[in-house]
């Protein structure tokens, strides 16, 4: 079958075109550490307008070595889903608003700088898990503005904000704060389940079931 363009543009059309890596928001939901605190009350919509990249993650499949029959051919088989952290980019803005909130939680989690609003440990004490980590959603649009993809990733905390570099040549540029994110798992709110692991799929017709017995040919038939 030769190459056919209008074909393509048939099948877009019908996907509703390209998508476009533009079009999408990020949505954290303040960590419990976080939540007391008057300015972070609708930190949710804040960073959503000022998360400038993001990523989809996906996870990658850990896998041994196996041996078909003990020896012969080597072949991969999956044990484990290993989830890579994934790092984002925000727009620092003028107030240091959005620095400040990640500086808060990462303090909030080890308390390295002591500050009893944020963190009523004392210096150098890790907090609980269940009271910093929290979901950030990531949602992917349509080009009519349609939720196309949807990923949350669970129980996920700033691992690393990255150094910002700051410099008297940079005065037409934007600063951006990279934020590394850690989490357990991700969830895709919008796709199919899949089938339950661990139960036998449905066998094909006629496989498992009484077979016909077959009748020598040539010879006569039992009555």
């Amino acid at each position: 079958m030769t190459f056919n363009i209008n074909d393509l543009r048939t099948e877009l059309s019908v996907r509703n075109g390209i998508q476009n890596p533009a079009l999408f928001n990020v949505v954290i939901t303040p960590p419990a550490t976080l939540r007391v605190l008057p300015a972070y009350a609708t930190v949710s919509q804040e960073l959503s307008f000022l998360c400038m990249a993001a990523s989809l993650p996906n996870p990658e499949m850990s896998v041994i070595d196996i041996f078909r029959y003990g020896y012969g051919l080597k072949a991969d088989m999956p044990y484990n889903a290993v989830f890579t952290p994934q790092t984002f980019r925000f727009i620092a803005d003028g107030e240091a608003y959005v620095h400040t909130f990640f500086r808060d939680w990462q303090r909030s989690i080890f308390n390295y700088s002591v500050n009893p609003t944020i963190n009523d440990n004392a210096a150098y004490l890790i907090n609980y898990k269940d009271t910093y980590a929290t979901s950030i959603r990531i949602n992917a649009f349509s080009p009519n503005n349609q939720t196309i993809d949807s990923i949350i990733l669970t129980e996920a905390f700033p691992k690393n904000v990255g150094d910002i570099p700051i410099e008297w040549e940079g005065r037409s540029e934007i600063m951006i704060i990279p934020v590394t994110f850690s989490f357990k798992d991700v969830q895709y709110p919008l796709t199919t389940p899949i089938i339950s692991i661990g139960q036998p799929p449905p066998l094909p017709i006629g496989i498992g079931q009484p077979q016909p017995q077959p009748i020598s040919i040539g010879q006569p038939t039992t009555q």
